[in-house]
């Protein structure tokens, strides 16, 4: 006999390893159609530093056969700078948001990741800016914002140093600063900021079973069991991830991001893949 685990309805991602909306939208296309029908499926989990991808075709029309799309949009304010070369500037993303809201179809399928906050060495951070965006989200409709703070992974600054850029984290009191003020923010405009295993914030989750079935046009159940593999801080639950590292590695070229993104040469384009 089946598991009840067995019954449900998939909940699938693309992805939290890779831009597949922006750089491999075929990928996702070509899953959906040989693997996963409408029948199939209770929600598909778009996350993306492109939102406006997400509303190009042919992804669109492919998207909207299914019974709920939801989607996690990252804004950093380092969008088209030397840390995210390749990314669309603030501005330009937050312009799509109230388009992207109507497709989705409901405000609470739609969060802003402003993620990961960081400083440099030459002292630039994006503090102002993410406060700058929760603001301009929130008024577009936007009521469930994510953050963190950048883990210093070992990879990372190796990318940074050849780019001429190091980090300079912040000391446990100024992390309570930061997560105080955005926290104020969020309280005063109404919307409802998370941490991304970030403790000094509620807890947040990329692929959160219970919202989707909240959201669900139908309320079907899914999944809300822990991923094995998954870090205990992380809130996300069970799906199936559409992306890998290695098979799909990122254009973007973020010099903080964890996976194996690709190098940007001075703006001129993908160079090699960074170990």
């Amino acid at each position: 006999m089946a598991g009840k685990k067995d019954v449900y309805r998939v909940v699938l991602c693309a992805s939290r390893r890779t831009d597949l909306v922006r750089w491999y939208p075929e990928v996702i296309i070509k899953a959906l159609e040989a693997r996963y029908p409408p029948a199939r499926v209770h929600s598909i989990v778009l996350l993306t530093k492109f939102p406006a991808a997400i509303l190009a075709e042919p992804l669109r029309s492919m998207l909207a056969r299914y019974d709920q799309c939801t989607a996690q949009v990252t804004i950093t304010g380092w969008g088209g700078t030397e840390i995210e070369p390749a990314v669309p500037p603030a501005e330009k993303s937050l312009a799509v948001l109230p388009e992207l809201l109507r497709f989705l179809g409901h405000p609470g399928r739609l969060k802003v990741r402003i993620d990961p906050l960081l400083r440099l060495a030459d002292g630039r951070d994006n503090l102002a800016a993410a406060a700058a965006i929760m603001i301009a989200a929130a008024g577009h409709g936007v009521r469930e914002f994510v953050t963190s703070i950048v883990t210093p992974y070992p990879k990372i600054f190796p990318r940074l140093a050849a780019a001429g850029l190091a980090l300079a984290p912040w000391s446990p009191e100024e992390r309570q600063e930061i997560v105080a003020g955005l926290s104020n923010l969020a309280a005063r405009l109404g919307v409802h900021l998370a941490g991304c295993c970030l403790p000094e914030l509620p807890r947040s989750a990329c692929i959160d079973g219970f919202a989707l079935q909240a959201t669900h046009p139908r309320r079907l159940p899914c999944r809300t069991d822990h991923p094995p593999g998954q870090r205990a801080e992380c809130g996300c639950t069970h799906s199936i991830d559409l992306g890998w590292y290695a098979s799909h590695p990122c254009l973007s070229g973020c010099l903080y991001c964890y996976a194996n993104p690709v190098r940007w040469a001075g703006g001129r384009g993908p160079r090699s893949v960074t170990r």
